[in-house]
């Protein structure tokens, strides 16, 4: 289905709960809704946010020049933005990778994520989350916040000065509450501001 300029919203009252849905849904200039307690398959949108509602469920989320929301309970695959943010609220459920070119990445309690969390330009601010593998930025900050845990690396990867300049030192914050079960790697300099009682392993600064 391909659709321009125009809001989609999902609406199944007849659903069959035991038979599979893949229908994929996808828009070139035009915001794209998924109402509350549906279930779809992928997303994809161009030039428009993606906003899916209390309880529903999608496939991959992909969007280009839009941001992404994503309320109370929703459960995807997988959230991947090029220019634009991602704001995730409480008990959402990521089966792989979260993901944005240049935007911010804000996910709140009860999220838990069955991959990584990335970023190259923008912040990551995770506040009761739950990360299996990775959390990696290059020029944003990243904040552990209110019990998260990262149960991979936090990974601040280097930076092409030849490029961006003389680029500002990115935040590292980690709370007393949170916690990273693997290395924090620091490929290039960085701000740290870890609280004396956040459980951290091995800091491993890299030339």
């Amino acid at each position: 289905m391909s659709l321009t300029g125009c809001i989609i919203k999902v609406d199944t009252d007849d659903w069959d709960w035991d038979v599979d849905h893949h229908e994929h849904h996808d828009a070139v200039n035009g915001d794209i809704e998924i109402r509350e307690s549906e279930q779809t398959g992928d997303i994809e949108s161009v030039n428009g946010g993606v906003v899916l509602n209390d309880r529903s469920t999608a496939g991959k989320v992909e969007v280009v020049n839009g941001s992404v929301r994503l309320n109370d309970d929703v459960k995807v695959e997988s959230i991947n933005a090029t220019n634009g943010s991602i704001r995730g609220k409480e008990n959402l459920q990521v089966t792989h990778d979260i993901s944005t070119v240049n935007g911010t990445i804000r996910l709140d309690e009860g999220t838990e994520v069955g991959a990584g969390v990335s970023s190259i330009n923008g912040t990551i601010r995770l506040q009761g989350t739950q990360v299996t593998q990775n959390v990696t930025t290059v020029n944003g900050d990243i904040r552990l916040l209110d019990n998260t845990h990262v149960m991979g690396d936090v990974v601040f990867e280097r930076t092409d000065r030849s490029h961006w300049g003389s680029p500002s030192r990115p935040v590292l914050e980690i709370d007393s509450t949170s916690s990273v079960a693997g290395n924090i790697h620091l490929h290039r300099d960085v701000q740290l501001r870890i609280d004396d009682k956040a459980d951290v392993n091995k800091i491993v600064h890299h030339d």
